[in-house]
């Protein structure tokens, strides 16, 4: 099980690192990482709490903190294994499929509210996880 530390800022660039000398060009430097959070948070206020929508693995073990947790559904979108990896599942040799949504459809999830004095570091250590190769956008 994914835990807290593999996803720590210092072990993630060294996976990152790793893919791109095995020629995974694709996969975002930390700075990259950071820019990208960045972003996601510009209308963001301090203070402010935030929920995360977990659709596959991150419903049963986010890694991260938070505060609450409710059962959730969106329409529109479907769970879908639609993109390929070499990491997580996969090798260089034989990628693996990973979960991911596509439009169509509903999906059930779990909806994890992030306490506002812990919104960034908890999205940290979600974007080491989720945003390795900037695949969601």
């Amino acid at each position: 099980m994914l835990t807290r530390e593999e996803l720590s800022s210092e072990r993630i660039d060294q996976i990152v690192a790793d893919a791109r000398a095995a020629g995974y060009h694709f996969f975002l430097s930390s700075k990259e990482r950071e820019a990208s959070l960045k972003e996601a948070l510009a209308g963001y206020r301090p203070g402010e709490e935030v929920w995360v929508f977990a659709y596959g693995s991150l419903m049963w073990n986010p890694a991260f903190e938070f505060a609450d947790r409710q059962p959730c559904k969106v329409d529109g979108w479907r769970r879908s294994f639609c993109f390929w990896t070499p990491l997580g599942r996969g090798t260089p040799e034989l990628p693996g499929l990973m979960l991911a949504l596509e439009g169509g459809g509903q999906c059930e999830a779990i909806a994890y509210r992030l306490a506002p004095d812990q919104v960034l570091s908890e999205l940290g250590i979600l974007w080491n996880r989720e945003m390795l190769s900037g695949v969601y956008k």
